[in-house]
């Protein structure tokens, strides 16, 4: 912001010099006796070629010395002087980050000097904390870039105990890079390795399944085994029993999961293969071994319905927490706050006292903060002049929010993301389709947050199925499971 802030202040400074100029000499040539708003016009356009012609001027200059600097940086790479092609980089930022280039320009050459920083970075065998962190900044502002983003899948932790920033960041890469193949073996190694089975793994999980010649057979059990221990019997389940059964035909767990997907599914035109497949893959067992595993599987389902406290125990629960929750918040925000403003008061005294560039950032600051006050307050000056009162004829009709049903054990959840503001867009979009759908939160065992999406209430179990089935033939959701409701 400051940057772009220098450029536009230089450059109109510039133009408004040279432009004057130009339009006296202009009016000069042409006499005196002109009328007011011809030369108010006249000197508009010079300006404006003046300003323009100096952002070009700017740019132009700029970009022929970021090409001697990415030529440096090339050069001393591959005669192995690393510290001096870091030096023709750090360069490159300086020059990037002057008042010579015109936002604009800083918009189409910033990913281009990010993507070289970036890929100069992953050649290295051993990289800084600061690397790592210049890798990750640049992907989650370009995550299409399917070079970096597969090194940085394949050298970082994601295991047990990782970042959860980074996990954030496996999913942005999750939701750009759908057609590539690799990025998506990797994440679903990564999600299969946490026996993630949110909204957005599966999803990462079916399309992978669509490239067969990319998905491994270690992964498909794997898959297949996760699916199982937890009892999934939907049609993304059937066709990984399927692949399982055809890479481990001994293993019998496979052929109980495609039992109990053709004891749950409807069969559909799109699944009428995998039923026929799999009917002929259970052509060997009896018809009672059949039922046997169909009941197991419907006895795994079905959630056990909590035990509920007394009311007096709630009650004295809740007082007994609310009041040490109370006290210790209060004691710990006092002292943490009185802390925090001490240090950092002490911390921009002394920055203040020995530091020329702290002085810079905060005149610049300055500068910007009175310029954003201008700018908003004419941009509201003229809303404020230019708006007419619209009338109640005129006026939209207000939005009617779907109600969930008042009461029911069961409910469908339709997606779960990591993210709260995916959730709530995901919510809303199925709101404004007319459905009652709502979104709440729920912490696994390892702590983690998810954001689950679910729609209306239902009395039984069978009920929300077949509304989840109906939606999901329609195209409206892509995959769903019956869960207990739980209020939002």
């Amino acid at each position: 912001m400051v940057h772009a802030l220098k450029n536009i202040v230089i450059r109109l400074w510039i133009a408004t010099a040279t432009g004057g100029l130009a339009t006296l000499g202009l009016l000069a040539v042409l006499g005196s006796p002109l009328e007011t708003a011809f030369n108010l016009i006249v000197a508009f356009i010079l300006i404006a070629l003046a300003f323009w012609g100096c952002g070009w001027i700017f740019n132009r200059i700029t970009a022929q010395r970021l090409q001697d600097c990415y030529r440096e940086a090339t050069s001393r790479e591959r005669t192995a002087r690393i510290g001096e092609a870091a030096e023709a980089f750090r360069k490159a930022v300086i020059l990037f980050d002057s008042f010579m280039v015109s936002p604009l320009y800083r918009r189409r050459a910033g990913r281009d000097l990010a993507g070289r920083i970036a890929r100069f970075h992953i050649a290295r065998s051993v990289r800084h904390p600061e690397a790592e962190g210049f890798i990750a900044s640049y992907l989650w502002t370009h995550p299409d870039d399917g070079e970096v983003a597969e090194y940085w899948l394949q050298h970082t932790r994601l295991g047990d105990g990782a970042d959860p920033d980074h996990l954030a960041l496996a999913d942005h890469i999750a939701t750009v890079q759908v057609q590539n193949p690799t990025i998506l073996s990797l994440i679903a190694q990564i999600y299969l390795a946490r026996n993630r089975t949110d909204y957005t793994a599966l999803q990462i999980y079916k399309r992978l399944l669509q490239e067969s010649n990319h998905i491994q057979a270690q992964a498909v059990l794997r898959l297949a085994g996760l699916f199982f221990r937890e009892g999934r019997t939907d049609e993304l389940a059937l066709e990984v029993y399927l692949k399982a059964c055809r890479r481990a035909p001994d293993r019998t767990e496979y052929l109980q999961g495609l039992a109990a997907c053709l004891d749950q599914i409807r069969a559909t035109e799109r699944n009428e293969s995998l039923i026929t497949e799999s009917r002929q893959a259970l052509g060997d067992i009896d018809e009672d071994t059949i039922r046997q595993w169909q009941e197991a599987f419907r006895l795994k389902a079905t959630p056990s319905a909590p035990k509920e406290p007394a009311i007096s125990e709630r009650a004295l629960v809740f007082i007994s927490g609310l009041a040490r929750l109370g006290v210790r918040g209060i004691v710990h925000s006092t002292g943490t706050t009185a802390s925090f403003l001490a240090q950092w008061g002490r911390i921009i005294g002394k920055s203040w006292k020995e530091s020329a560039r702290t002085r810079y950032i905060a005149k610049w600051a300055a500068v910007s903060v009175f310029a954003a006050v201008v700018f908003i307050s004419g941009i509201r000056t003229v809303i404020y002049i230019s708006e007419t009162k619209e009338s109640p004829e005129s006026a939209p009709p207000p939005t009617i929010t779907p109600q969930v049903a008042a009461s029911g054990r069961y409910t469908i959840q339709a997606a779960s993301f990591r993210n709260q503001a995916q959730a709530v867009s995901y919510s809303e979009r199925l709101k404004n389709q007319g459905f009652p759908a709502y979104w709440g939160e729920s912490r696994s065992t390892g702590k983690e947050v998810w954001y689950y999406v679910r729609i209306s209430r239902f009395e039984g179990k069978q009920e929300a199925k077949e509304f989840g089935e109906d939606l999901k033939n329609k195209g409206i959701i892509d995959d769903f499971y019956v869960a207990n409701y739980k209020a939002p």
